[in-house]
């Protein structure tokens, strides 16, 4: 994708922030099962949202899907979201990309096993024209877009999961997935390419693919969160050679066994190389990277997991984000029931090691607070974010355009608009069209890493990057890396928001 200078929007700096407020989240908007769904509530299913400018008029709009009803909700340029005239088609999961380069953003919805996925193609002013996508009756979960190959266009993988999960199959290892697949750009138009990853990934049961540079090298890496680890295929990290061709790569120390859910990438430690943190049904896990190209375990040493107890049993989506701005990246992630009404596939078959997770009961969603590097603080109650609910879907964006991110959370059967208020209140925002670009902000002393990896649990995040300033009130030097070029902004004052 190239990149071409094209100047930055200012908006006035917080100058009262001398010192950091405390941080707090308040819900400001709320949707109930009544205006999320078309038809009765179906006993479990999923919940995605995505978030990005679909009307063209320079606001974050959101996307909520499920599988019994959508919802477009279009800004109305102060932060709030309305809904739009026209539902759109239900769906389980949605992700956002301008796939055919005509400067707005469509949409692809996953679909249930048996269903085509769907491309919305925009019309520039939040109308979409339906088409299926080739080869997807697939039960796609998630979808992640990126340039996977280096040709200027947006290409996509699908995570697709089991469209029935039998107990039996699980523990005699056979279960498999409804076949991962990552389609290539051509055109504007999308076809899978057969060739593009290993036989051994396409049938594990997995529930997103996160893009990630992860040696270095210029070329996006593929991480797989898989579930039922335990007993079927591991976590894998897929190495790209460049052209769009992925090979498992077995010495990444990041192959773990474990009921993944969600992946976020961020910086926790600070040290330029990027981290993954990864949910999970017995308590997320923060995998460090390490100069080598592998990663090492650290949830302990930094204090990143959420104690295994009945409010939180089950974790979904999240993201790495600085909501107080202070310069380190936090990491909120939606909790919620693996089954809101029991069991109804006999998972409970498993093993008395996993009778707690088979609970109807809603769980608490949880924001740990980056401190300084070392460690991270449990802010879940003292921010307002301890929502009981039963949560699936986290969606991340600057809603009201006041240089803070905000939050979008959907589960079983609601949707949920955080509004970030306190913190330091100084950042700067770079809003890139460039899933997996790596940003250098020197700051204060400090040179700060970002990746934009909008890609989340059934969901996906606004194409941009807040950075959060601390006490300083200029960025010295600010480098966007995309489609192998290079971007770069000096004496970038606090408010200013960026499009390389």
């Amino acid at each position: 994708m190239a990149l071409a200078l094209l100047g930055c929007a200012d908006r006035a700096a917080d100058d009262s922030a001398e010192t950091c407020a405390p941080l707090t989240l308040t819900p400001a908007q709320d949707w109930d099962e009544g205006a999320l769904l078309e038809g009765p509530p179906p006993p479990d299913g999923d919940a995605g949202v995505a978030l990005g400018d679909l009307d063209g008029d320079g606001w974050l709009d959101a996307l909520i899907v499920t599988p019994e009803g959508s919802l477009l909700l279009l800004n109305d340029g102060a932060g709030a979201l309305d809904e739009a005239g026209s539902r759109p088609p239900a769906a389980s999961g949605v992700a956002l990309g301008d796939v055919d380069g005509d400067g707005d953003l469509d949409a692809w919805l996953g679909r249930r096993s048996g269903l085509d996925d769907l491309l919305l193609r925009n019309d520039g002013q939040g109308g979409f024209a339906a088409e299926a996508l080739p080869a997807s009756t697939g039960e796609s979960y998630s979808g992640s877009f990126a340039d996977v190959d280096g040709d200027g266009d947006l290409d996509l993988f699908v995570a697709r999961y089991a469209p029935e999960v039998d107990p039996a199959r699980i523990v005699d290892g056979t279960l498999t997935g409804d076949g991962n697949a990552l389609y290539r750009n051509a055109g504007g138009a999308l076809a899978p390419d057969p060739e593009a990853l290993p036989a051994e990934v396409v049938d594990d049961v997995t529930f997103l693919g996160q893009w990630i540079d992860a040696d270095a090298d210029g070329d996006l890496d593929l991480y797989l969160a898989n579930d039922f680890g335990p007993f079927l295929g591991r976590n894998r990290l897929l190495r790209n050679d460049g052209a769009g061709r992925f090979t498992v790569d077995d010495d990444c120390r990041c192959d773990r066994a474990m009921f993944a859910m969600g992946v976020g990438v961020g910086d926790a430690d600070g040290d330029g190389i990027a981290d993954l943190y990864l949910t999970d049904l017995a308590g997320p896990d923060l995998l460090l990277g390490a100069p080598d190209g592998g990663f090492v375990e650290a949830t302990a040493a930094l204090e990143a997991g959420v104690p295994n107890a009945p409010e939180h049993l089950a974790s979904w989506g999240t993201a790495f984000v600085d909501l107080d701005l202070d310069g380190w990246e936090d990491l909120p992630m939606v909790f919620g029931p693996l089954f809101p009404h029991g069991d109804p596939d006999g998972l409970a078959d498993l093993g008395s090691d996993y009778d707690d997770w088979i609970d109807g009961e809603a769980q608490a969603d949880v924001l740990l607070r980056a401190v300084g590097g070392q460690r991270f603080e449990d802010v879940s109650q003292a921010t307002g974010f301890h929502h009981d609910a039963k949560g699936r879907a986290l969606a991340v964006g600057d809603l009201d355009r006041d240089g803070r991110p905000d939050l979008v959370t959907a589960g079983l059967w609601y949707a949920r608009a955080w509004r970030t208020e306190g913190g330091c209140g100084r950042s700067v925002t770079v809003q890139v069209d460039a899933p997996g670009a790596w940003i250098e902000a020197e700051v204060g002393g400090r040179t700060l890493h970002r990746w934009l990896t909008p890609a989340s649990t059934w969901s996906s995040s606004a194409m941009e990057v807040v950075i959060g300033l601390g006490d300083a009130e200029v960025v010295d030097a600010l480098r966007v890396h995309a489609g192998g070029e290079t971007a770069e902004w000096t004496e970038v004052e606090a408010g200013a928001v960026l499009q390389p």
